[in-house]
């Protein structure tokens, strides 16, 4: 499903397209057995937000040169947190993420272990799944630490070509894919992030 962060259903205010992915979500309910994971086959329309990203963060410019995916996703981790603060301030305290740094820290630890290892079991696919979306919400809410309606599609395009996380998340897909895994692969790297990442 080629739906960017934050938006599952689909556009805001478009009933119809988000009707129909609902159904096909219960339809899934009838199959013969489970647990079952498809793509859903329509991607989500061009947004028709024109406003420009408003991202505090530039991701490109590195303090350090690190070089192993664990001291590169902590340090990206660090660059976000006092921005992550401020965009819950805005928001009066809510958020969509509830885990703790330190759990975020131990996620980060995970991912990056599993990527050294170049590797990831079946055994690790709840955990891995939870935790990468987890990640995912809190760097959107980074992102948009300032005030203003951002465009979704230029948040997405920061996300997977700027950050290390979305450099992560494409290496996971194409570990993923190559053990024969590509449905997981999927929902970890959707199509549009492989399509902007290839333009790169």
């Amino acid at each position: 499903m080629s739906f960017p962060l934050g938006r599952p259903l689909g556009k805001p205010a478009d009933a119809v397209f988000q009707t129909n992915v609902v159904e096909a979500m219960l339809d899934l309910l009838n199959k013969p057995k489970g647990p079952v994971l498809e793509d859903y086959p329509i991607d989500l329309p061009a947004s028709e937000v024109h406003a420009e990203a408003t991202c505090p963060i530039n991701f490109t410019k590195r303090t350090k040169e690190h070089t192993s995916w664990s001291e590169r996703l902590n340090e990206e981790l660090s660059l976000l947190l006092p921005w992550h603060e401020l965009s819950k301030q805005r928001r009066k305290g809510r958020t969509l993420t509830n885990s703790t740094i330190n759990s975020k820290r131990e996620s980060i630890e995970r991912l990056a272990n599993l990527l050294t290892a170049e590797s990831i079991p079946p055994t690790e696919f709840t955990w891995f799944k939870e935790a990468i979306e987890e990640l995912k919400f809190f760097y959107l809410e980074a992102m948009t630490a300032r005030p203003g309606q951002p465009n979704q599609h230029a948040l997405e395009v920061i996300f997977w070509t700027d950050t290390v996380l979305g450099e992560a998340l494409i290496e996971c897909h194409r570990i993923l894919e190559e053990a024969g895994l590509g449905a997981m692969g999927r929902i970890i790297a959707p199509r549009h992030a492989l399509e902007l990442t290839s333009k790169k």
